[in-house]
């Protein structure tokens, strides 16, 4: 067998032609990203309104919500703060009169701080 024909025997195999194609756009599709990893500025901002927060705040938090080790999608929540644990690193946040967020989330959403991706803590209104 020449040289030639035989590194061909190593190329990857698709049993089915064009899966791996497919299964990129729907990711796509779904909205899937990578996680990214955050800027040092971005993350000392963050940990700086962590560090400030308290329940009852009224926040918009910016988060990564995995679905699956590598990949997920960006969520948006409006609410208040209902808890927070420096323990397991989270914040608890309901969205605010009962609304749902942008992905139909009605209940207590339990976000992990490592991932927030951005946090704004609004003034109280008058």
């Amino acid at each position: 067998m020449p040289a030639s024909q035989r590194a061909k025997q190593f190329l990857p195999f698709d049993a089915v032609a064009g899966l791996r194609q497919a299964l990129k756009m729907k990711e796509h599709e779904m909205g899937l990203i990578t996680r990214k990893e955050l800027s040092e500025e971005t993350a000392e901002d963050i940990n700086e309104t962590l560090g400030i927060l308290k329940p009852g705040d009224h926040v918009s938090v910016a988060y990564f919500r995995e679905s699956s080790q590598e990949e997920g999608e960006m969520a948006l929540i409006i609410g208040k703060v209902v808890g927070m644990s420096e323990s397991s690193r989270t914040v608890t946040v309901i969205p605010d009169d009962g609304e749902s967020d942008m992905h139909g989330f009605t209940a207590e959403t339990v976000i992990k701080t490592d991932d927030i991706m951005s946090i704004d803590l609004f003034a109280e209104e008058l």
